[in-house]
């Protein structure tokens, strides 16, 4: 530990902290751990929507993050909002995935916000189990032109039949989505 508290430690020369974020209730056998420097280095991040516990103690924007893939699981949506330490401000590209069954839309995109500036969001991912969003997502994220949503095409068919999705000026149905 000594060399971790030394004033040459990289982390401490570069005033970076070192973040772990954490998920796994008590219910469930598994705890997924992240962890991380701030100022983060890369451009890409993948995050829960529910049930990340952190040591980030105060208030941060990940403005360099341009890639974010977030997971949704409903079974970790607490009762009442506990209000998230984290935005990222400055995404292109949001991937979605995960289950939404009984969470209305309005409720998980509401919740989204408060984690991502949508409105800078320009190119959009839905895996097939998160398609009941797609709605809401376009409602307050005016500037995605790509839309790109995963495998069940006659889902999809049935949902954009008749409907103009103002500014998309591409959507791409892929089996191969990740």
């Amino acid at each position: 530990m000594e060399p971790f508290k030394s004033e040459n430690f990289e982390f401490r020369r570069r005033n970076w902290n070192i973040i772990c974020d954490y998920h796994g209730p008590a219910t469930k056998s598994y705890t997924c751990v992240h962890l991380y420097t701030l100022p983060y280095p890369y451009w890409s991040f993948y995050t829960r929507l529910y049930g990340i516990h952190t040591t980030l103690d105060s208030s941060v924007s990940l403005s360099n993050i341009r890639r974010l893939h977030i997971h949704i699981d409903e079974d970790d949506r607490p009762s009442q909002p506990t209000g998230n330490n984290r935005l990222f401000s400055d995404v292109d590209i949001l991937y979605i995935d995960g289950i939404v069954q009984n969470t209305s839309c309005s409720t998980i995109v509401a919740d989204i916000e408060q984690l991502v500036t949508l409105s800078n969001v320009n190119r959009l991912y839905l895996d097939d189990y998160c398609y009941q969003l797609l709605d809401d997502i376009l409602a307050v994220a005016p500037n995605i032109v790509h839309l790109d949503l995963a495998d069940d095409l006659d889902e999809y068919l049935q949902i954009l039949k008749g409907k103009q999705f103002q500014g998309v000026k591409k959507i791409k149905i892929d089996e191969d989505y990740d």
